[in-house]
């Protein structure tokens, strides 16, 4: 009539076949087990009172009230994980972006990039698919970014964001270890699926919409809008002022979003936030103009610089090389509009606003 077994997700009797199955959790110990049975009155089974290692089935014998005979074979499922990479789990052909391991148990590794809460994210190299993002109470906080780890779980589709959840046989293998070279993609590729959970950075992309609603900004590099969220970090954009984001590419809410970790993944190229070192003032006169001025330059060690105009959506319009106080720059014949002056020296960088009637 039934079996129980302590421990056991489910037990499935199969009258036609005579045959019982128990589906258990990973790791579980089937070497010494002694089910509960019930049977009908005036029956009777074998072999009740010793335990058995169900490495291999066991038959029982039933008698029924009648004398007549049935045998009932008994057998044990144990699911084994299946080794992956992240890249596996998170690569897809299929237009919904789910998986090709949603609901299975699988083996992984890689090292820890972030960590809030519940969930911290995991990569196991540069790019797109080889982010993940992992809900685990129990282990996030035995965790710390840099941490190489190795760990059981299931893949799970939460609201089209693949994560791992139901972690079990975790391993911390080793600490302190760099992160993953953060991949530097433009805000299109931004929103893809691949880059889900990786983390990315965008240049030169120009606050489109400083209030975007729930905490969070728009920003274009001119391939495409995406969300800068303050799930992590808030920040107060301006307007028209163009930023190089850092964070961790995200996906709630049925939209693509970057999440910026601190106040050092969000640099705001306008006002030239890092400040070039050694220059101690910069002008850019006239401004307005028609497409002619002059950058002069407190520049006592007369390093090498970089000139750069770009425009507003982070196109490079002019560039050229300066080690003197004082260039002269002709854009004349290039469209009216807002511009930014930036020099740097590939690192740091002083930048200036200026409109061309």
């Amino acid at each position: 009539l039934s079996v129980q077994v302590a421990g056991a997700d489910s037990v499935k009797i199969n009258l036609t076949d005579t045959t019982v199955t128990v589906y258990a959790p990973y790791e579980f110990d089937a070497s010494t087990i002694k089910p509960d049975f019930t049977v009908s009155p005036g029956a009777t089974i074998s072999d009740t009172t010793q335990a058995y290692d169900f490495a291999t089935p066991k038959v029982y014998t039933v008698t029924a009230q009648d004398g007549s005979i049935k045998e009932w074979e008994m057998s044990f499922v144990i699911p084994e994980p299946t080794a992956v990479t992240i890249y596996d789990i998170q690569y897809t052909v299929d237009a919904s972006g789910d998986s090709p391991y949603l609901g299975e148990l699988v083996s992984t590794s890689g090292i820890v990039t972030y960590i809030d809460g519940d969930n911290f994210w995991v990569q196991d190299g540069t790019g797109a698919w080889n982010g993940v993002m992992v809900y685990s109470s129990s282990m996030s906080s035995s965790v710390a970014v840099g941490d190489q780890v190795e760990f059981v779980c299931e893949v799970d589709e939460y609201y089209n964001l693949t994560e791992l959840k139901n972690v079990v046989d975790f391993t911390v293998v080793s600490s302190d270890n760099a992160l993953p070279a953060v991949a530097e993609i433009t805000t299109l590729q931004a929103n893809d699926e691949s880059y889900e959970s990786v983390l990315v950075k965008v240049s030169n992309a120009t606050c489109t919409n400083a209030d975007a609603g729930y905490g969070m900004f728009e920003v274009n590099d001119g391939s495409g809008a995406i969300l800068i969220d303050d799930v992590f970090f808030a920040y107060t954009p301006t307007a028209d002022y163009v930023y190089d984001i850092t964070g961790i590419a995200d996906y709630s809410y049925s939209e693509r979003k970057i999440l910026p970790r601190s106040a050092d993944d969000i640099l705001d190229r306008t006002t030239g936030i890092n400040d070039l070192e050694g220059i101690i003032s910069m002008k850019v006169y006239p401004n307005p103009n028609n497409g002619l001025f002059t950058v002069e330059l407190n520049n006592p060690e007369n390093k090498n610089l970089t000139v750069e105009v770009y425009d507003v959506i982070g196109r490079i319009v002019h560039k050229t090389n300066i080690t003197d106080t004082r260039t002269n720059i002709d854009l004349t014949g290039i469209s009216s509009g807002l511009y930014y002056v930036s020099v740097n020296n590939g690192t740091d960088q002083k930048v200036s606003r200026i409109v061309i009637k």
